[in-house]
């Protein structure tokens, strides 16, 4: 497999640049000390795919009340795969619809984990998860 690194640096740089000028915030879908507070749920994975240097994760929340969470980890484990975690988090008895609400979630991949075999949830990314 044949990388395009001048492409990948600069989405890389764009991504920082852009982190950067939001104060540093971490993205909507990074775990957060508060959701010590919170239930930990399913997420529905249909699909996921890498393109450009970037994991892109569609599926559905079990209800619009869950919030998504993706943990990456920083290296390949001895292996060489990168077991990247996603889940949900909702807040206990919160009254709430019943429906699925659907995400797509897009996290950079570092030059280490682009390297590496891309695992989501157990599954390898590019097939469906749970």
């Amino acid at each position: 497999m044949r990388t395009n690194w001048p492409k990948l640096a600069c989405l890389l740089l764009v991504y920082f640049a852009s982190m950067y000028a939001q104060g540093g915030a971490a993205p909507a879908y990074a775990p957060r000390p508060e959701d010590s507070k919170l239930n930990r749920g399913r997420v529905m994975i249909e699909r996921t795919f890498i393109m450009d240097g970037v994991l892109v994760i569609n599926g559905n929340l079990p209800t619009p009340c869950h919030e998504i969470r993706v943990k990456t980890p920083s290296t390949p484990d001895a292996n060489g795969v990168a077991a990247i975690e996603v889940w949900s988090v909702f807040e206990p008895g919160k009254i709430c619809a019943q429906m699925l609400a659907p995400f797509s979630v897009k996290v950079p991949i570092s030059a280490d984990l682009a390297k590496a075999k891309l695992v989501v949830n157990g599954k390898p990314a590019g097939l469906p998860t749970e």
